[in-house]
C-alpha cells in the first residue's frame, strides 16, 4: 500500500486495541482521538489526540490540519461525529441525515414506515401520560425505547402490564435525551443479527448472520449470547438478508458497515432497529471474520479512504461470543 493511507479511527476504548493493530497490520497509517488522555488504545496508533469525538468543532480543528484520507466509527457515538466530519473534509462516509436516522429510533421507524418495510407497529412519545397511552392503544406486552440511547440497550425494556409503565419509563428516562421515547409492540420469535457492508449506493451485502439468545422473562432486553451462523431456514435467511438490504438502503447508509437487528416471527421477519457501523463489542473485530472470514475493519478502512476493495468470497462458519 503506497503512500500510506492515513485513517482517523473516533475511539482508543480497550474494545478499539484489536481494530488499531489490524489497520496498523493492513499497512495504514492510524489516528485516534479519545476524552480519555490515557486511553488503551493510545499507545497503538501513530498519533493519538485526547478529543472527544461528540465535539465536533475541536475534532474539525484538529483534523484539518492531518491530511486525513477517511474517518472510521466504531461505535453509535461516533457515526454523527464521522459523517459531519467527512462532509466537512471531503472524505467518503454516510451523510449526517443518515447518521441522524441510523441513532434515532424514532426516525429510523419513520423511514422505514415510508419505504413500506416490515416492523413493529410503534409510536413516539414524549413524557409518561403520551407513554401510558401508547402503551394502551398498542395493547401489552410492549416495549419502552429511548429513540437515542447510543446502543447497548441502554433503557430498553418489556411493558408486560399497566403496572409496569412506571417502571419501564424510569429505566428509560436517563438515556432520554432528546426527551423521546418508542412505544411498540412486543414481537414473539427469534432475534437474529445481520452484518452488512455498503459499497456504495444500493449495494448492500450480507456478511454474516447470527441467531441472538435472551432470557426472555427479563424486563431488560440484553442478549445472552450471539451464535453464528443462523440456523434459520434457507427461505427465512433469504427474506431477513432482502429485508435488511432495503432497511439500510431506506436509512441512507451508502458506504460502510450497518449492524441490524431482525426478530422472525410467525408472520416474517421484523425490523428490530440498525446501527451504522459494524456490530458492538468483539464483533466488528472478531466475531465477524471468524463467521464469514472477512477483516471487517481493514476493509471498511479502505471504503472509508476511497479505494473500492474487492470482496472476497464469503465463508459460513462457526462462532459464538457468549455473555456471562
Amino acid at each position: 500500500m503506497s503512500p500510506r493511507r492515513r485513517i482517523l479511527v473516533l475511539g482508543a476504548g480497550r474494545y478499539y486495541v484489536p481494530v488499531l493493530r489490524q489497520l496498523r497490520a493492513a499497512g495504514f497509517t492510524v489516528l485516534a482521538v479519545d476524552r480519555d488522555p490515557d486511553a488503551p488504545g493510545k499507545a497503538e496508533v501513530e498519533e493519538f489526540a485526547p478529543i472527544d469525538f461528540s465535539d465536533t468543532p475541536a475534532l474539525l480543528e484538529w483534523a484539518r490540519e492531518r491530511e486525513l484520507d477517511g474517518v472510521l466509527p466504531v461505535n453509535d457515538f461516533g457515526t454523527r461525529s464521522a459523517a459531519r466530519l467527512a462532509e466537512a473534509l471531503g472524505l467518503p462516509g454516510i451523510r449526517p441525515a443518515a447518521a441522524q436516522a441510523a441513532n434515532d429510533k424514532g426516525e429510523m421507524r419513520d423511514l422505514w414506515a415510508a419505504a413500506g418495510l416490515a416492523q413493529p407497529d410503534y409510536r413516539v412519545v414524549h413524557d409518561l401520560a403520551g407513554a401510558r397511552a401508547a402503551a394502551r392503544e398498542l395493547g401489552f406486552p410492549c416495549v419502552f425505547k429511548p429513540t437515542d440511547c447510543g446502543g447497548g440497550g441502554r433503557g430498553i425494556s418489556v411493558v408486560r402490564a399497566e403496572g409496569d409503565v412506571e417502571w419501564s419509563y424510569a429505566w428509560a428516562e436517563p438515556y432520554l435525551t432528546n426527551r423521546r421515547l418508542v412505544v411498540e409492540d412486543y414481537l414473539e420469535g427469534i432475534e437474529m443479527t445481520v452484518e452488512s457492508v455498503s459499497l456504495g449506493p444500493g449495494d448492500v451485502r450480507i456478511l454474516a448472520m447470527s441467531d441472538k439468545v435472551k432470557d426472555l422473562e427479563a424486563r431488560t432486553r440484553v442478549a445472552t449470547s450471539l451464535e453464528f451462523p443462523s440456523q434459520r431456514p434457507p427461505a427465512v435467511l433469504a427474506e431477513v438478508e432482502s429485508l435488511v438490504q432495503d432497511a439500510v438502503a431506506a436509512i441512507g447508509v451508502e458506504i460502510g458497515m450497518a449492524h441490524t437487528e431482525v426478530i422472525v416471527t410467525a408472520a416474517g421477519p421484523r425490523l428490530v432497529e440498525l446501527g451504522a457501523r459494524g456490530g458492538g463489542g468483539h464483533v466488528f473485530h472478531t466475531l465477524i471474520e471468524q463467521a464469514c472470514g472477512l477483516a471487517a475493519p481493514a476493509f471498511t478502512a479502505a471504503l472509508l479512504c476511497g479505494g473500492r476493495p474487492e470482496l472476497p468470497p464469503l465463508q459460513r462458519r462457526g462462532a459464538c461470543y457468549r455473555f456471562f
